[in-house]
C-alpha cells in the first residue's frame, strides 16, 4: 500500500512538472526572435503593473513579432489592451475588445502579405504620418531639455539678489506650445517692470530653441502665486493679464 502511495505522489510531481514546463514553454524566446526575455516577462502582467517603460514596450511589440508570434501572444496582447483602455477610463472592456479585434485582423493580413493595394496605399500613408509625428515628439523632447538647460544657466543667477527658479513642466507638439514654471525667490524688493523683464526673457530663452504658438509662464514670487501668463506668437502678452 505504501509503495503505490509512493508512486502515485511520484506520478502526480511528474505530471505536475510537466504540465508547469508546458505553460511555462509558451514564454520562451526563440534564438531567431525579435522579442526579448523582459518582452515575455510584460506579456504575463497585467497592465496596472507595468512600469512606464514597459508601456512604451508593449505598445510596439507587435511590430517586432512575427505572424506565428502574433497568434500565440494574441490573447495576451488582447488582455493587456482591454486593461489599459479600461484603467484609463477610454471605453469599456466590449468595446476595446472589438476595436482589438479590427485592428488585429488587419494587422494580421499585413503580416501574410494579404494586404489589398488600397490597404497598402493607406499603410504608407499611415507610416509617414506616424514617423512625422515621432520626429515632431522627439524634436519638442531636445527642446524642452535645451530650454531648461538655457534657463539655468542664463537666468538662474543672472541678476545680484534673485535666484530665478525654473522648470519646463512640458513641450506640447499637439498644441504647439511650452508651459514654464518659474519662482524668483529674493529678499528685495522687485517691481512689477522687474518681474516683466524675466517674463519676456524667460520667452525669448524659449523662442531662440524652437518656434511654438503659446508660451505658457505660471509665475512666484517667494512661492506666492502671481498668476499665469500667456505669451501668444504674433499677438504678445495676453491682454486681459496685468505685468
Amino acid at each position: 500500500m505504501r509503495k503505490k502511495v509512493i508512486i502515485l505522489i511520484t506520478s502526480l510531481l511528474i505530471v505536475t512538472t510537466l504540465l508547469s514546463a508546458c505553460g511555462n514553454s509558451k514564454y520562451k524566446v526563440s534564438s531567431d526572435s525579435e522579442l526579448t526575455k523582459e518582452d515575455m516577462k510584460i506579456l504575463q502582467k497585467n497592465f496596472s503593473n507595468l512600469t512606464e517603460d514597459e508601456e512604451i514596450k508593449l505598445a510596439t511589440m507587435s511590430f517586432n513579432m512575427t505572424e506565428d508570434e502574433y497568434i500565440k501572444f494574441k490573447d495576451d496582447l488582447k488582455r493587456l489592451h482591454a486593461e489599459e483602455m479600461v484603467s484609463k477610463g477610454l471605453m469599456t472592456k466590449e468595446r476595446a475588445d472589438k476595436l482589438f479585434e479590427e485592428s488585429y485582423d488587419y494587422e494580421l493580413r499585413k503580416k501574410q502579405g494579404k494586404l489589398t493595394e488600397e490597404e497598402k496605399k493607406e499603410d504608407k500613408e499611415r507610416e509617414k504620418a506616424a514617423e512625422e509625428f515621432n520626429n515632431e515628439v522627439a524634436k519638442y523632447s531636445a527642446a524642452k531639455d535645451k530650454i531648461q538647460e538655457n534657463l539655468n544657466n542664463n537666468l538662474e543667477n543672472k541678476y545680484d539678489g534673485y535666484i530665478i527658479k525654473s522648470e519646463v513642466i512640458d513641450t506640447d507638439s499637439v498644441s504647439n506650445k511650452v508651459i514654464i514654471d518659474t519662482d524668483v525667490m529674493t529678499t528685495k524688493d522687485i517691481t512689477v517692470g522687474q518681474m516683466t523683464t524675466i517674463r519676456n526673457e524667460i520667452a525669448q530663452e524659449v523662442d531662440e530653441v524652437i518656434e511654438v504658438d503659446r508660451i505658457e509662464i505660471s509665475l512666484k514670487l517667494n512661492s506666492e502665486d502671481k498668476g499665469t501668463y500667456t505669451f501668444t506668437k504674433h499677438k504678445g502678452w495676453d491682454k486681459d493679464i496685468q505685468p
